[in-house]
């Protein structure tokens, strides 16, 4: 059996210690590099193009637009078909 003095039983935990929390630290590393990569990839399919949104936005209103003046129409002819009846 291997004797171990208490000094060299401490410097050997010591040592393991510190390789465990070496590696410990590589793969947090790793981690947030991959954490980062993540992110920005998310980040660059989520953008949003503010061209395409504003023709998006111009085109909605026009439709709105049409659609309101429709209804003042729709609206003048029941008035004056209700007029007639009168």
């Amino acid at each position: 059996a291997i004797k171990l003095s208490i000094p060299n039983f401490y410097k050997s935990m010591v040592s393991d210690i510190s390789k465990k929390a070496s590696a410990i630290d590589m793969e947090v590393s790793s981690k947030k590099a991959n954490l980062a990569n993540v992110e920005q990839r998310m980040n660059s399919i989520s953008e949003v193009n503010l061209d395409d949104e504003l023709s998006n936005l111009i085109r909605v209103q026009s439709a709105y637009n049409a659609n309101a003046r429709m209804v003042t129409t729709l609206q003048n002819m029941l008035d004056a078909l209700l007029g007639m009846k009168a």
